[in-house]
């Protein structure tokens, strides 16, 4: 059996995992029933999540829509109710610089500016 988390439930998968020749994820069947598809791209980036068979009804898809020039996720958008779609945003160092989230039509950005200094490190958001 393997453990894993999402959105802070823990879950219990049945060795019904499917893999691409690649490695990549294609498909996990909880036991619960819930069935979980993972879509890629030619270069490998996931492109979608699909949740069906929930249990509790939390069925959609979340879907990267574009990626820069690195392959960094610059827009994700979903159809499940706990899952907003968004935009997100990378310094020149390709790290997470910032993200814009689709919140019932209002954009809220969120950013997080990081300085390390002598082992210290400061949050700014």
């Amino acid at each position: 059996m393997l453990w894993d988390t999402f959105f802070g439930a823990k879950l219990r998968y049945v060795p019904q995992t499917r893999w691409r020749a690649a490695g990549n994820r294609t498909n996990v069947l909880e036991l619960n029933s819930r069935n979980v598809g993972y879509g890629y791209d030619n270069d490998y980036r996931l492109t979608s999540e699909a949740i069906t068979g929930d249990p509790g009804g939390n069925n959609g898809t979340v879907s990267y829509t574009n990626y820069d020039a690195v392959g960094n996720r610059t827009q994700m958008s979903s159809t499940l109710g706990a899952v907003p779609g968004g935009s997100f945003f990378y310094d020149s160092n390709d790290r997470l610089s910032g993200d814009s989230v689709d919140n019932n039509e209002t954009k809220t950005l969120i950013s997080t500016e990081r300085t390390v200094a002598l082992g210290l490190v400061s949050m700014h958001t």
